[in-house]
Protein backbone atom coordinates (compact mmCIF):
# COMPACT_ATOMS: atom_id res chain seq x y z
CA UNK A 1 0.00 0.00 0.00
CA UNK A 2 1.30 3.42 -0.83
CA UNK A 3 1.27 5.70 2.31
CA UNK A 4 0.67 9.38 1.48
CA UNK A 5 3.83 10.10 4.12
CA UNK A 6 7.62 9.18 5.01
CA UNK A 7 6.22 5.34 6.23
CA UNK A 8 9.75 3.88 8.63
CA UNK A 9 10.19 0.74 10.15
CA UNK A 10 13.54 0.11 10.47
CA UNK A 11 13.22 0.87 14.28
CA UNK A 12 11.66 -0.92 17.02
CA UNK A 13 10.80 0.08 20.54
CA UNK A 14 12.22 -2.15 23.03
CA UNK A 15 9.27 -2.41 25.83
CA UNK A 16 6.34 -4.12 24.85
CA UNK A 17 4.06 -7.44 24.87
CA UNK A 18 4.09 -9.87 21.92
CA UNK A 19 0.36 -10.39 21.67
CA UNK A 20 -2.56 -9.10 22.94
CA UNK A 21 -3.10 -11.04 26.14
CA UNK A 22 -5.92 -13.03 24.28
CA UNK A 23 -7.55 -9.63 23.37
CA UNK A 24 -7.78 -7.82 19.46
CA UNK A 25 -7.33 -4.38 18.55
CA UNK A 26 -11.31 -2.88 18.94
CA UNK A 27 -10.38 0.28 17.09
CA UNK A 28 -9.45 2.10 20.35
CA UNK A 29 -6.43 4.73 19.19
CA UNK A 30 -5.06 6.59 21.75
CA UNK A 31 -3.93 10.05 21.03
CA UNK A 32 -0.49 11.39 22.78
CA UNK A 33 2.10 14.05 22.54
CA UNK A 34 5.68 13.33 23.27
CA UNK A 35 6.77 16.20 25.68
CA UNK A 36 7.07 19.78 26.67
CA UNK A 37 6.84 22.01 22.50
CA UNK A 38 8.80 24.45 23.75
CA UNK A 39 11.97 22.76 23.60
CA UNK A 40 11.66 21.95 20.30
CA UNK A 41 11.53 18.18 20.44
CA UNK A 42 12.18 15.81 17.34
CA UNK A 43 10.28 12.30 16.22
CA UNK A 44 13.97 10.75 16.03
CA UNK A 45 14.47 12.03 19.42
CA UNK A 46 11.98 9.82 20.72
CA UNK A 47 12.43 6.79 18.60
CA UNK A 48 15.85 6.43 20.24
CA UNK A 49 14.01 7.17 23.95
CA UNK A 50 11.41 4.03 22.69
CA UNK A 51 14.55 2.03 21.58
CA UNK A 52 16.55 2.20 24.87
CA UNK A 53 13.31 0.61 26.45
CA UNK A 54 12.69 2.76 29.29
CA UNK A 55 9.73 0.61 30.57
CA UNK A 56 7.28 2.56 27.56
CA UNK A 57 6.40 2.87 24.11
CA UNK A 58 3.79 3.65 21.16
CA UNK A 59 2.57 1.77 18.37
CA UNK A 60 3.61 5.06 16.33
CA UNK A 61 5.23 8.10 16.22
CA UNK A 62 4.36 10.84 13.93
CA UNK A 63 5.48 14.41 12.92
CA UNK A 64 4.26 16.71 10.34
CA UNK A 65 7.53 17.73 9.92
CA UNK A 66 9.09 15.88 6.77
CA UNK A 67 5.48 13.93 7.39
CA UNK A 68 7.82 11.05 8.87
CA UNK A 69 5.68 8.20 10.49
CA UNK A 70 7.96 5.48 12.66
CA UNK A 71 6.03 1.94 12.94
CA UNK A 72 8.13 1.21 16.59
CA UNK A 73 5.63 -1.81 17.78
CA UNK A 74 3.48 -4.24 15.72
CA UNK A 75 -0.51 -3.60 15.67
CA UNK A 76 -0.72 -7.21 16.33
CA UNK A 77 1.12 -6.81 19.72
CA UNK A 78 0.94 -4.49 23.07
CA UNK A 79 2.85 -1.69 23.37
CA UNK A 80 3.11 -0.05 26.71
CA UNK A 81 1.29 3.23 26.55
CA UNK A 82 -1.95 3.91 28.08
CA UNK A 83 -0.81 3.57 31.41
CA UNK A 84 -4.32 1.04 31.55
CA UNK A 85 -3.05 -2.72 30.90
CA UNK A 86 -6.72 -3.53 29.76
CA UNK A 87 -6.68 -0.07 27.73
CA UNK A 88 -3.18 -0.77 26.17
CA UNK A 89 -4.58 -4.88 24.84
CA UNK A 90 -7.16 -3.52 22.89
CA UNK A 91 -5.95 -0.28 21.76
CA UNK A 92 -3.23 1.27 19.41
CA UNK A 93 -0.86 4.23 20.57
CA UNK A 94 0.08 7.06 18.32
CA UNK A 95 2.73 9.48 19.93
CA UNK A 96 2.00 12.86 17.71
CA UNK A 97 3.64 15.78 17.66
CA UNK A 98 3.64 18.47 20.47
CA UNK A 99 3.67 21.28 18.29
CA UNK A 100 0.17 20.72 17.18
CA UNK A 101 0.89 22.32 13.48
CA UNK A 102 -1.56 21.97 10.92
CA UNK A 103 1.03 19.59 9.22
CA UNK A 104 0.76 17.58 12.23
CA UNK A 105 -3.07 17.07 12.39
CA UNK A 106 -2.99 16.36 8.30
CA UNK A 107 -0.29 13.10 8.68
CA UNK A 108 -1.96 11.76 11.94
CA UNK A 109 -5.93 11.86 10.45
CA UNK A 110 -3.53 10.06 6.99
CA UNK A 111 -2.35 7.14 9.65
CA UNK A 112 -5.55 6.97 10.82
CA UNK A 113 -7.55 6.90 7.62
CA UNK A 114 -5.01 4.23 6.56
CA UNK A 115 -5.57 1.94 9.55
CA UNK A 116 -9.71 2.21 8.70
CA UNK A 117 -8.41 1.31 5.36
CA UNK A 118 -6.54 -1.76 5.64
CA UNK A 119 -8.38 -3.23 8.87
CA UNK A 120 -12.15 -2.16 8.07
CA UNK A 121 -12.18 -0.72 11.74
CA UNK A 122 -13.37 2.58 12.35
CA UNK A 123 -11.22 4.30 14.46
CA UNK A 124 -11.96 5.46 17.88
CA UNK A 125 -10.03 8.56 19.29
CA UNK A 126 -9.18 9.18 23.39
CA UNK A 127 -6.61 10.98 24.93
CA UNK A 128 -4.58 9.65 27.23
CA UNK A 129 -5.61 11.50 30.02
CA UNK A 130 -8.80 9.44 29.52
CA UNK A 131 -7.06 6.21 30.81
CA UNK A 132 -3.92 8.09 33.13
CA UNK A 133 -3.85 11.01 35.20
CA UNK A 134 -1.93 13.04 32.61
CA UNK A 135 -2.08 16.49 30.93
CA UNK A 136 -1.32 14.42 27.49
CA UNK A 137 -1.84 14.71 24.65
CA UNK A 138 -2.24 18.55 25.75
CA UNK A 139 -3.87 21.09 23.04
CA UNK A 140 -4.81 18.36 20.55
CA UNK A 141 -8.29 17.94 19.14
CA UNK A 142 -9.61 14.88 19.06
CA UNK A 143 -12.71 16.21 16.86
CA UNK A 144 -10.89 17.76 14.53
CA UNK A 145 -8.72 14.89 14.16
CA UNK A 146 -11.85 12.84 13.75
CA UNK A 147 -13.19 15.25 11.11
CA UNK A 148 -9.65 15.02 9.05
CA UNK A 149 -9.74 11.27 9.66
CA UNK A 150 -13.34 10.56 7.71
CA UNK A 151 -12.62 13.12 4.76
CA UNK A 152 -9.42 11.52 4.16
CA UNK A 153 -10.73 7.76 4.60
CA UNK A 154 -14.02 8.92 1.88
CA UNK A 155 -11.72 10.73 -0.13
CA UNK A 156 -13.03 14.39 -0.17
CA UNK A 157 -9.86 15.62 1.81
CA UNK A 158 -7.50 18.76 0.02
CA UNK A 159 -4.04 17.46 -0.81
CA UNK A 160 -1.65 17.27 1.67
CA UNK A 161 0.82 20.54 2.66
CA UNK A 162 3.94 20.66 0.34
CA UNK A 163 6.57 18.41 2.09
CA UNK A 164 8.79 20.95 4.33
CA UNK A 165 12.68 19.94 4.63
CA UNK A 166 14.03 19.44 8.43
CA UNK A 167 14.71 21.94 10.46
CA UNK A 168 18.03 22.23 12.18
CA UNK A 169 17.27 21.96 15.90
CA UNK A 170 18.40 25.21 18.13
CA UNK A 171 17.88 23.35 21.30
CA UNK A 172 20.14 24.62 24.46
CA UNK A 173 21.29 22.16 26.63
CA UNK A 174 20.36 23.91 30.29
CA UNK A 175 22.54 24.18 33.17
CA UNK A 176 23.05 21.14 34.96
CA UNK A 177 21.08 20.11 38.43
CA UNK A 178 24.25 19.73 40.93
CA UNK A 179 23.86 17.50 43.56
CA UNK A 180 24.71 17.69 47.16
CA UNK A 181 26.66 14.54 47.46
CA UNK A 182 28.23 12.26 44.46
CA UNK A 183 26.09 9.42 43.89
CA UNK A 184 27.43 6.12 42.86
CA UNK A 185 25.21 4.11 40.05
CA UNK A 186 25.73 1.24 38.32
CA UNK A 187 24.95 0.68 34.51
CA UNK A 188 22.17 -1.47 33.62
CA UNK A 189 22.39 -2.30 29.53
CA UNK A 190 25.18 -4.77 28.40
CA UNK A 191 25.82 -1.87 25.92
CA UNK A 192 25.40 1.71 28.25
CA UNK A 193 26.28 4.62 26.44
CA UNK A 194 27.33 8.12 27.87
CA UNK A 195 25.80 10.17 25.01
CA UNK A 196 27.23 13.64 23.96
CA UNK A 197 24.05 15.62 24.61
CA UNK A 198 25.71 18.53 21.50
CA UNK A 199 24.69 15.88 18.77
CA UNK A 200 21.12 16.02 19.81
CA UNK A 201 18.60 14.98 18.04
CA UNK A 202 21.36 12.54 15.76
CA UNK A 203 22.42 10.98 18.98
CA UNK A 204 26.26 9.96 19.16
CA UNK A 205 28.11 8.07 21.85
CA UNK A 206 31.36 9.80 23.48
CA UNK A 207 31.66 5.98 25.33
CA UNK A 208 30.06 2.94 26.00
CA UNK A 209 30.31 0.91 29.01
CA UNK A 210 29.53 -2.54 29.61
CA UNK A 211 26.72 -4.12 32.07
CA UNK A 212 27.14 -3.90 35.95
CA UNK A 213 30.11 -0.60 35.86
CA UNK A 214 30.45 1.34 38.00
CA UNK A 215 30.42 5.36 37.93
CA UNK A 216 30.28 8.52 40.07
CA UNK A 217 27.59 10.63 38.98
CA UNK A 218 27.19 14.20 40.34
CA UNK A 219 24.59 15.77 39.00
CA UNK A 220 22.05 15.50 36.14
CA UNK A 221 20.18 17.46 33.05
CA UNK A 222 16.65 17.29 31.81
CA UNK A 223 17.02 17.33 28.14
CA UNK A 224 14.70 16.62 24.60
CA UNK A 225 12.17 14.67 27.30
CA UNK A 226 14.31 12.45 29.04
CA UNK A 227 16.85 13.03 32.10
CA UNK A 228 20.47 12.73 31.67
CA UNK A 229 22.75 12.16 34.52
CA UNK A 230 25.90 13.36 34.34
CA UNK A 231 29.76 12.34 36.18
CA UNK A 232 31.16 14.37 38.48
CA UNK A 233 34.26 14.62 35.87
CA UNK A 234 31.88 15.67 33.15
CA UNK A 235 30.84 18.43 35.62
CA UNK A 236 33.78 19.50 36.34
CA UNK A 237 35.34 20.02 32.56
CA UNK A 238 32.56 21.83 31.49
CA UNK A 239 31.08 19.17 28.62
CA UNK A 240 28.08 17.74 27.85
CA UNK A 241 27.93 14.53 28.49
CA UNK A 242 25.47 12.53 30.12
CA UNK A 243 23.70 8.50 30.77
CA UNK A 244 19.89 8.18 30.36
CA UNK A 245 18.48 8.11 33.91
CA UNK A 246 16.67 4.83 32.67
CA UNK A 247 20.22 3.13 31.85
CA UNK A 248 21.59 3.64 35.83
CA UNK A 249 20.62 2.74 39.02
CA UNK A 250 21.78 4.17 42.19
CA UNK A 251 24.01 2.21 44.68
CA UNK A 252 22.42 1.99 48.16
CA UNK A 253 25.27 1.68 50.30
CA UNK A 254 24.47 -0.32 53.61
CA UNK A 255 25.18 1.52 57.09
CA UNK A 256 27.47 -0.46 59.52
CA UNK A 257 25.87 -1.68 62.05
CA UNK A 258 26.32 -0.01 65.54
CA UNK A 259 28.02 -2.19 68.32
CA UNK A 260 25.64 -3.68 70.35
CA UNK A 261 26.00 -1.70 74.41
CA UNK A 262 25.40 -4.09 77.36
CA UNK A 263 22.41 -3.10 79.28
CA UNK A 264 24.10 -3.02 82.79
CA UNK A 265 20.13 -3.96 84.19
CA UNK A 266 20.25 -6.97 82.40
CA UNK A 267 24.25 -7.57 83.96
CA UNK A 268 22.79 -6.95 87.33
CA UNK A 269 19.83 -9.37 86.78
CA UNK A 270 22.33 -11.61 85.51
CA UNK A 271 24.51 -11.73 88.54
CA UNK A 272 21.41 -11.92 90.97
CA UNK A 273 20.82 -15.33 89.23
CA UNK A 274 24.06 -16.40 89.39
CA UNK A 275 24.17 -15.66 93.34
CA UNK A 276 20.68 -17.60 93.78
CA UNK A 277 22.15 -20.33 92.11
CA UNK A 278 25.39 -20.62 94.16
CA UNK A 279 22.76 -20.28 97.23
CA UNK A 280 20.80 -23.27 96.07
CA UNK A 281 20.95 -27.19 98.56
CA UNK A 282 24.14 -28.80 97.62
CA UNK A 283 23.79 -31.94 96.66
CA UNK A 284 25.49 -35.56 97.99
CA UNK A 285 27.99 -35.21 94.98
CA UNK A 286 28.91 -31.64 95.86
CA UNK A 287 29.31 -32.91 99.91
CA UNK A 288 31.49 -35.61 98.69
CA UNK A 289 33.89 -33.24 96.33
CA UNK A 290 33.34 -30.64 99.43
CA UNK A 291 34.92 -33.32 102.00
CA UNK A 292 38.16 -34.29 99.35
CA UNK A 293 38.58 -30.50 99.13
CA UNK A 294 39.19 -30.31 102.91
CA UNK A 295 41.20 -33.45 103.49
CA UNK A 296 43.52 -32.18 100.73
CA UNK A 297 44.01 -29.03 102.61
CA UNK A 298 44.45 -30.45 105.74
CA UNK A 299 47.31 -32.96 104.02
CA UNK A 300 48.67 -29.76 102.67
CA UNK A 301 48.61 -28.33 106.02
CA UNK A 302 50.18 -31.32 107.75
CA UNK A 303 53.05 -30.98 104.73
CA UNK A 304 53.98 -27.25 105.09
CA UNK A 305 53.98 -27.91 109.70
CA UNK A 306 56.25 -31.06 108.96
CA UNK A 307 58.28 -29.17 106.14
CA UNK A 308 58.50 -26.31 109.03
CA UNK A 309 59.43 -28.56 111.78
CA UNK A 310 62.42 -30.06 109.89
CA UNK A 311 63.75 -26.60 109.06
CA UNK A 312 62.80 -25.94 112.83
CA UNK A 313 65.00 -29.26 113.44
CA UNK A 314 68.06 -28.21 111.41
CA UNK A 315 68.35 -24.68 113.25
CA UNK A 316 68.25 -26.25 116.35
CA UNK A 317 71.82 -26.50 118.65
CA UNK A 318 72.40 -29.96 120.11
CA UNK A 319 71.48 -30.36 123.37
CA UNK A 320 75.15 -31.71 124.58
CA UNK A 321 76.36 -28.59 123.41
CA UNK A 322 74.38 -26.53 125.81
CA UNK A 323 75.31 -28.29 128.78
CA UNK A 324 77.30 -27.02 131.74
CA UNK A 325 79.87 -29.75 131.28
CA UNK A 326 80.86 -28.44 127.62
CA UNK A 327 80.51 -25.26 128.88
CA UNK A 328 83.09 -25.52 131.32
CA UNK A 329 85.04 -27.63 129.77
CA UNK A 330 85.44 -24.74 126.92
CA UNK A 331 85.94 -22.19 129.16
CA UNK A 332 88.50 -24.18 130.92
CA UNK A 333 90.30 -24.48 127.55
CA UNK A 334 89.71 -20.95 126.54
CA UNK A 335 91.87 -19.65 129.73
CA UNK A 336 94.47 -22.12 129.51
CA UNK A 337 94.93 -20.86 125.70
CA UNK A 338 94.59 -17.04 126.78
CA UNK A 339 97.07 -17.78 130.14
CA UNK A 340 99.58 -19.27 127.27
CA UNK A 341 99.13 -16.49 124.53
CA UNK A 342 98.99 -13.30 127.20
CA UNK A 343 100.94 -14.43 129.30
CA UNK A 344 99.08 -14.03 132.45
CA UNK A 345 101.75 -15.47 134.48
CA UNK A 346 99.68 -18.48 135.95
CA UNK A 347 102.14 -21.73 136.05
CA UNK A 348 100.86 -25.25 135.70
CA UNK A 349 100.15 -25.55 139.81
CA UNK A 350 97.94 -22.48 139.60
CA UNK A 351 96.18 -23.88 136.64
CA UNK A 352 95.19 -27.18 138.46
CA UNK A 353 94.54 -25.76 141.06
CA UNK A 354 91.70 -23.77 138.78
CA UNK A 355 90.33 -26.67 136.55
CA UNK A 356 90.64 -29.70 139.81
CA UNK A 357 87.17 -28.57 140.52
CA UNK A 358 85.92 -28.19 137.38
CA UNK A 359 86.77 -31.30 136.35
CA UNK A 360 85.36 -32.92 139.32
CA UNK A 361 82.48 -31.43 138.77
CA UNK A 362 82.42 -32.57 134.80
CA UNK A 363 83.32 -35.90 135.60
CA UNK A 364 80.27 -36.02 138.18
CA UNK A 365 77.52 -35.11 136.10
CA UNK A 366 78.90 -37.29 132.96
CA UNK A 367 78.38 -40.16 135.25
CA UNK A 368 74.73 -38.91 136.51
CA UNK A 369 74.21 -38.58 132.90
CA UNK A 370 74.97 -41.87 132.03
CA UNK A 371 73.16 -43.69 134.92
CA UNK A 372 70.22 -41.63 133.52
CA UNK A 373 70.19 -43.15 129.79
CA UNK A 374 70.94 -46.27 131.28
CA UNK A 375 67.80 -46.42 133.39
CA UNK A 376 65.69 -45.23 130.56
Amino acid sequence: MAYNYDYITDHNAKSYTPGRGGKSWDGTVVIHWWGDPNQNPTAEGVVQFFERGPGTSAHFVVSGTGRKVYHLVSNADTAWHAGDWDANCRSIGIECDPRCRDEDYDVVAEVLADLWRETGVEPMLYRHSDFFATACPGNYDLNRLNDLMTAKYRGVVQPAPARQPDPVPAVEIPQPTKFDEPKKMRTLLDQTELWDLNTAPNWKSKKTFSKGEVVEIAGFVEYYGAKYYMTRWSLSKGTKYGFNSNDLEEIIEEKPTEPVVENPVEKVADNQQLTTTQDEPKTDQNKEVEVQGEEKNEMSHNIKNDEKAEKTKKLTIPAQFKSRKFILAVASTIVALLNYCFNWGLDAGQLLTIFTPILAFIGVEGYADAQERLMK
